[in-house]
């Protein structure tokens, strides 16, 4: 599969390369992407300002912000096709308290996996958010991030928010086209 890496503390080794096909392991989710965002902390990856690659990669994915459908879950999680946000942190293997919370966004000891996109990557079934999206775009980080507050404080999130909101942005955001 073909996927955009940059070397780690390298300032301008961002490049699109062939990497190995993922492969999902039992209660993961394979997901084919739709939309791949870029944000402030893909263009300082590649400036070379920080990042880490897996171990025995030397390379790391970017594109941790996407949207995509799901080409095959573990049953009773989710659906083929359906829409899903990937939550690209993992929680550390410690866990810190917000890890153990499945508040991975929010790791406050920094021993976080994080992931990139590319075409057909793995997620974990519970590291997805599911969408009914807006026509016009979504900026899939403010959703993750919304969302996840919302589940948190346990209130809900009406249907109509759902179907009709949209959170704009000047860049990062996944636009439909229309």
């Amino acid at each position: 599969m073909k996927a955009f890496t940059v070397m780690p503390g390298v300032a301008g080794s961002g490049v699109v390369r062939e990497v190995p096909d993922a492969k999902p392991r039992a209660g993961e989710v394979l997901v084919r992407p739709l939309r791949v965002g870029v944000d402030g902390t893909d263009r300082e990856l590649l400036e070379g300002r920080y990042g880490e690659s897996p171990p025995g990669a030397g390379y790391l994915i970017t594109g941790h912000e996407a949207l995509g459908r799901v080409i095959s879950a573990p049953r009773g999680h989710l659906e083929p096709e359906q829409l899903v946000v990937p939550i690209v942190r993992r929680p550390d293997p410690g866990p810190c308290l917000n890890c153990a919370a499945g508040e991975w966004d929010m790791c406050r000891n920094g021993r976080y996996t994080e992931r990139g996109a590319a075409q057909g990557p793995v997620v974990r079934a519970a590291a997805t958010v599911t969408l009914a999206l807006p026509k016009a775009g979504l900026l899939a980080e403010s959703a993750r991030v919304y969302l996840g507050q919302v589940l948190l404080a346990d209130i809900g999130i009406p249907d109509a928010v759902y179907r009709h909101a949209a959170m704009p942005s000047p860049a990062g955001a996944f636009s439909s086209g229309r």
